[in-house]
């Protein structure tokens, strides 16, 4: 409980973590408001056209908008330095994630947009004074940082998503399989990155048969090489060693697509080209190793 010469009442007071720091490290107080202590939902840019026609239009589709957390603040008998800290942590080239104290389980990538000053006072060298702190996710979803939900929680995870028990996740992915589950606890479409190594004779595919998704692997590099498909950003990367080491572009063995989760259940299917051009199970891919990642998200 605070309370403060700028808000007469006692209230609770919750903070946040930029970039790894949290508000308190430079004394500041965040007065937490319904658009930011809830998920609020997305606005959303629709696109369609109208014609000259009988049906009166097209429809293209939406896209969430960017989404923007402006944060009031105070602070109370700071020195000039820490002013010049706080400028310096929230400056306009910075960029990092966003974390609520209250929903220690999601972050957003967000960037510094504006700083706007509220009254300052200067007491003797120690400054007091409100302002807003305005962050934008331009990508405006927010990634929960756990798949599951663990018996010690007490973050009202549950809440906003839709954890299950460590006990109910479905098993990884091993080495011989040709179809394995993969449980998305967000509430939106997400992508899914594919770790292989082995070897094959034909091109392979990956397919979400909950919605047709699907990646195609022309074949995989040598031993001991790992082959990365992001499912989030697309990147395809042969790792030398671990996923830390030395590393150069895998377009060449990707030939088309990633695979995407829905929010739930999904189940994924390996398959093989056949000599016929068509798909098949599995047959000559002999992996050493496999591993699927994905960051569930939501708006």
């Amino acid at each position: 409980m605070t309370a403060s010469r700028f808000y007469g009442k006692e209230e609770y007071m919750s903070g946040f973590t930029y970039n790894g720091i949290h508000c308190s490290t430079y004394n500041i107080e965040y007065i937490p408001d319904a658009a930011d202590r809830w998920f609020s939902g997305a606005d959303f840019d629709v696109y369609d056209k109208d014609v000259a026609w009988k049906h009166g239009g097209f429809y293209y589709g939406n896209k969430a908008k960017n989404r923007v957390f402006s944060l009031k603040c105070y602070f109370e008998e700071i020195t000039i330095k820490q002013r010049e800290d706080i400028r310096k942590w929230l400056h306009r080239d910075t960029r990092g994630q966003l974390v609520f104290d209250d929903k220690p389980f999601v972050y957003w990538n967000v960037i510094p947009t504006k700083l706007i000053p509220g009254n300052i006072y200067n007491d003797y060298g120690k400054y007091s004074g409100t302002f807003t702190l305005e962050l934008t996710a331009y990508e405006p979803f927010g990634y929960l940082t756990r798949k599951y939900n663990l018996p010690t929680d007490h973050d009202n995870a549950n809440d906003y998503c839709d954890l299950i028990a460590a006990s109910e996740m479905p098993a990884d992915p091993t080495i011989s399989d040709s179809r394995f589950n993969v449980y998305n606890p967000g509430r939106e479409v997400c992508g899914m990155t594919i770790r292989l190594e082995g070897s094959t004779s034909n091109p392979i595919m990956f397919i979400n048969a909950d919605n047709d998704t699907s990646c195609v692997i022309r074949d995989l590099p040598p031993d001991n090489l790992t082959l990365d498909i992001n499912g989030e950003t697309g990147n395809v990367t042969v790792y030398y060693g671990s996923l830390s080491g030395s590393y150069e572009s895998g377009f060449a063995y990707h030939d088309r697509g990633i695979v995407r989760l829905n929010p739930g259940l999904n189940t994924i299917e390996i398959l093989e080209k056949n000599a016929a051009g068509g798909w098949s199970a599995r047959n000559t891919l002999e992996l050493t190793e496999i591993e699927i990642d994905y960051k569930p998200r939501i708006l």
